[in-house]
């Protein structure tokens, strides 16, 4: 491989590397505003997020059909969750398929 090639790929790596750890500190700043909005919410409504756990878990407070929306969202929720979670990639599992390709010290693996 050239070294000009090289040298690209490393500046592309880490032109990546600094996209994902804006990306995340994005993401962190996002969720940190999020979390202070919500338990303002909560402080303003006098109320915790365990009461209205309580309150949406039972049955007796909603009419029959609000009763089975509510059950249906939830169970739509949690497939989409499970989903998601199980497309998120282990880097340790890719890094032990990437191991057992018995490939040439000076090969590149491309997928």
């Amino acid at each position: 491989m050239s070294k000009n090639l090289q040298t690209k790929l490393l500046s592309d790596l880490i032109d990546r590397a600094q996209t994902n750890e804006k990306k995340l500190k994005e993401a962190q700043i996002l969720n940190e505003r999020l979390s202070n909005d919500a338990e303002n919410l909560f402080d303003e409504a006098e109320t915790s997020p365990e009461m209205v756990q309580k309150f949406l878990n039972e049955e007796k407070h909603f009419s029959p059909d609000n009763w089975q929306e509510i059950q249906n969202q939830k169970a739509e929720q949690k497939i989409a969750l499970e989903r998601d979670l199980a497309y998120i990639r282990n880097p340790k599992s890719s890094e032990k398929a990437h191991k057992n390709l018995k490939t040439k010290p000076h090969w590149l693996f491309v997928k």
